[in-house]
């Protein structure tokens, strides 16, 4: 039996898309991807042209819904401290 996929949300191009869809699958999501043709074709991004659109399975929306809130809310960003452990910073200029 197939799952019903439900767009979760359209982002500006496919490289974008691309990321989005690593990231949810790092999370354990099952994501699919869908553009039109033009943008594809043209890489076009202006007026929602190009604008690839990002489904998941049904029963797996309202967890993606709240990681792409906490995306949004940048729960998500890397510290300095996340990304040179074991570095201070100093404030010598």
């Amino acid at each position: 039996m197939e799952k019903k996929l439900i767009e979760i949300t359209r982002v500006p191009g496919l490289l974008n898309a691309d990321m989005l869809k690593i990231f949810l699958e790092s999370k354990g999501i099952q994501v699919m991807i869908a553009q039109e043709s033009a943008g594809k074709t043209f890489g076009l991004t202006v007026d929602g042209l190009g604008h690839a659109r990002v489904y998941v399975p049904e029963d797996q929306a309202k967890v993606t819904e709240e990681i792409l809130a906490a995306l949004d809310r940048g729960d998500f960003e890397l510290t300095d401290e996340d990304l040179h452990p074991g570095n201070e910073k100093t404030d010598e200029k």
